[in-house]
């Protein structure tokens, strides 16, 4: 005798219950015709209808959140804690719904309340994060049309620092913490492929950097493109000063903790970075709307390569950028930048300024013929 086993909703009660059907006698029946059996009891009963296809999932959004960092997360990105910084911030928002609660009407409501984990407001960019995201965890809202608030805190700008800031930064370094700056200026890495460089990673005779990795948060992964992984040719004062931080070690991460683990990206710049500043009297250089940090120093140095006269291409492959654009936004950083690009652009008031004074020098020119000739004439008579 066999039986067909399925599972129904019963009213006030959270959890479904498990029914079962007779389905008669099915000694020496082939398997096609005990399909066809139990396929006529689904539909004598009603439980499934080949109509319904969007069956409700039973994940709740943290579920599904937590899911896709753990198995659709790709895997250069999962050592980085952006992704999971801006999965927590949905988490406060959506995580106790159900995943197919979170539509594109719910999402549109809540993004102009939207905050970040402090309470400030998020960024233009920031939003574009989070929406992003969401798609990627909720492939319904893949389509769906999401508008964009109307208010949101303003991006803030990366502050590039001058000449003569970068010399007194250097100046008031001191130790492990000014070998690193002097990494960061020279080579134009970014802070995470610092903390990630391995000794092994450092051809001391060649004075090569082959930068392979990235470390964030103490956790060593890939760079953070494809394009990152490249190979930076570096002045002899650097592998000079590599060397004497090494102190003859050969293994090992180049700037490491106690316990041999890459150092953290907040606590360099809570105990090291701010001291420095404030000692080389810059804790006050960059506005509310820039932001004064170790990527400072990569934008100094793609400015620098410009300023001197370096190919847009070689600039980009030396410092690991994905396209020419991506690297032109650190070009107006570069100081004069603006004035070399002004010196090649037409300006109408100069050259209307520069004919009239050619007319006025021109009317005087003459009137002083006339005079002179006058004079001239005069005397004859």
């Amino acid at each position: 005798m066999g039986r067909l086993l399925y599972w129904t909703d019963v009213a006030g009660q959270d959890k479904r219950v498990q029914r079962s059907y007779p389905l008669g006698d099915l000694t020496g029946l082939s398997d096609a015709a005990m399909e066809k059996k139990r396929r006529a009891a689904i539909a004598e009963l009603g439980i499934y209808h080949p109509a319904i296809e969007n069956v409700p999932s039973p994940d709740s959004f943290a579920q599904r959140a937590e899911k896709w960092l753990t198995y659709e997360l790709p895997k250069r990105r999962r050592h980085h804690a952006t992704s999971r910084y801006i999965v927590n911030c949905l988490l406060r928002a959506f995580g106790k719904l159900p995943c197919d609660c979170v539509t594109a009407e719910v999402v549109n409501d809540w993004i102009g309340t939207a905050r970040k984990k402090n309470g400030s407001k998020p960024s233009k960019q920031t939003l574009k994060h989070f929406v992003s995201h969401l798609r990627l965890i909720q492939p319904k809202l893949k389509g769906a049309e999401i508008n964009d608030p109307v208010e949101c805190a303003p991006e803030k700008e990366i502050y590039c620092p001058t000449d003569d800031e970068v010399s007194d930064l250097l100046s008031a370094a001191k130790g492990a913490f000014r070998t690193l700056l002097l990494m960061l200026v020279m080579s134009g890495m970014r802070i995470s492929e610092c903390l990630g460089l391995q000794v092994e990673d450092v051809d001391f005779t060649n004075c090569v950097i082959a930068i392979r990795r990235g470390a964030v948060d103490g956790k060593l992964g890939p760079t953070k493109s494809r394009n990152a992984t490249r190979f930076v040719t570096v002045h002899r004062s650097l592998i000079d000063a590599i060397s004497a931080h090494l102190k003859g070690r050969t293994s090992g991460f180049v700037f490491r903790s106690r316990r041999g683990t890459p150092l953290r990206h907040s606590n360099l710049y809570k105990r090291y970075w701010k001291r420095t500043r404030k000692a080389a009297g810059l804790a006050g250089q960059a506005t509310a709307e820039q932001t004064f940090g170790f990527h400072s120093l990569r934008h100094y140095s793609v400015s620098y390569c410009i300023r001197n006269g370096m190919q847009f291409d070689d600039v980009r492959l030396r410092h690991g950028h994905g396209s020419e654009k991506i690297m032109r936004r650190y070009t107006h950083l570069a100081p004069g930048y603006d004035k070399r690009v002004l010196a090649h652009v037409p300006n109408p008031t100069i050259a209307a300024a520069v004919t009239s004074d050619v007319t006025i020098k021109r009317a005087e020119s003459a009137a002083y013929s006339v005079f002179s000739i006058g004079c001239a004439r005069s005397s004859a008579g």
